[in-house]
């Protein structure tokens, strides 16, 4: 009979359990941090590879950026080799131009200097007939009185420049040079030789110089008069207007859309596009048009006297009006025929004609008419 004390506690029954639950976490454990060496070992091959990784892509980066300076330097490189060429060929085509412009300019001055001296020798072999011609003539007319022929010079002379200066008369003042100048050749007397020199130099002078043509600009302004339509005529021919529909059509095929079609046909309506600053009745509209008329009437007669800065005023005058009370599609033809007139000068500074007179009075007071001395 086995007898069993129940405070007796059998110790190798109670330490089976712990022993195997201990062995059982530190196997756990171990595992964990074999884990956790794999993990981190797998974590720093990746940081190794992203590090070798990113090295190997900035080489690649400083290299192609390396290429890319290399491209645009041999760029350049041939840019420049292409403009030494250009601008080589340039300046073989430049100096051959050149070289052929010198010798035709050479050319051109040696045939100049021969055409001056054919012309000078021209010039002296005349001055010289003239002098000869002029001789003989005062031999035939010795026995005149020289008087009445050197008033009448004289007087001509003078008022050939009064025509000038105070009508701007060209016409008449190189008809009275000319008729001088016909004097001094009957008048055949050596002495007034230097006068018809100065007198050619004048006549030259007055026929190069451009006056206006008053005749030419009246006629203008009478075409611009009749060009210029009234005020209700112009209403009613609506040149500045469009025509517009009554109604937007979306839908021909249905009932609405084809009574919307059939009034739009019906029913004409114009929309003013460019209508004038200032609209006004019937009464306003023929004072207007009287005005104009009066205005380019008054401009005629301002061209007529040659008053040059009242004749520019007018034209601004009329500008204003017309781009007042005309639309601008319709008064801009009209406004640029009177800028034509307003570019025109009535009054340009007058060439001197007074030479040949100032020549004369010196050699008539230096001479007396039978070439002694003055009385």
């Amino acid at each position: 009979m086995n007898y069993t004390d129940p405070d007796h506690t059998d110790t190798n029954t109670s330490d089976t359990p712990n022993t195997a639950a201990e062995q059982r976490t530190a196997e756990t454990h171990k595992n964990s941090r074999l884990a956790l060496s794999i993990a981190f070992l797998a974590l720093f091959f990746t940081v190794l590879g992203i590090t070798v990784g990113y090295k190997h892509w900035l080489r690649i980066h400083d290299k192609a950026k390396l290429a890319l300076t290399e491209i645009q330097s041999l760029q350049q490189q041939l840019e420049q080799t292409a403009n030494k060429a250009h601008v080589e060929t340039l300046r073989e085509y430049f100096e051959e131009t050149s070289s052929a412009a010198e010798q035709r300019l050479a050319s051109s001055l040696q045939e100049l200097d021969q055409i001056r001296e054919k012309t000078a020798y021209s010039a002296k072999t005349v001055t010289d007939q003239i002098a000869e011609l002029t001789l003989q003539q005062q031999i035939k007319t010795s026995d005149h009185n020289p008087l009445p022929l050197l008033s009448e010079i004289r007087f001509l002379l003078e008022t050939a420049q009064r025509r000038l200066n105070m009508n701007y008369d060209k016409k008449s003042a190189l008809a009275l040079l000319e008729e001088a100048d016909q004097l001094l050749i009957q008048l055949g007397s050596p002495q007034w030789l230097p006068v018809r020199e100065k007198l050619a130099e004048d006549i030259a002078r007055l026929q190069q110089f451009p006056l206006p043509d008053i005749e030419k600009l009246s006629n203008r302004i009478t075409k611009l008069e009749n060009a210029i339509k009234p005020l209700a005529q112009i209403e009613k021919e609506l040149p500045n207007s469009k025509e517009i529909s009554l109604f937007e059509i979306e839908e021909t095929n249905s009932f609405p859309g084809k009574v919307k079609k059939y009034l739009n046909e019906s029913i004409t309506i114009r929309k003013q596009t460019d209508p004038p600053r200032y609209v006004l009745d019937k009464s306003n509209k023929e004072r207007i048009d009287l005005l104009l008329k009066l205005r380019l009437e008054s401009l005629r007669l301002l061209l007529m006297q040659r008053h040059n800065k009242a004749y520019h005023e007018h034209i601004k005058k009329l500008e204003d009006m017309l781009n007042t009370y005309y639309a601008p599609s319709v008064a801009k033809p009209w406004i640029a025929d009177l800028q034509q007139l307003d570019m025109q000068n009535l009054a340009p500074p007058l060439p001197t004609i007074s030479t040949a007179l100032d020549q004369f009075v010196t050699l008539l007071s230096e001479h007396s008419p039978q070439g002694g001395k003055p009385q």
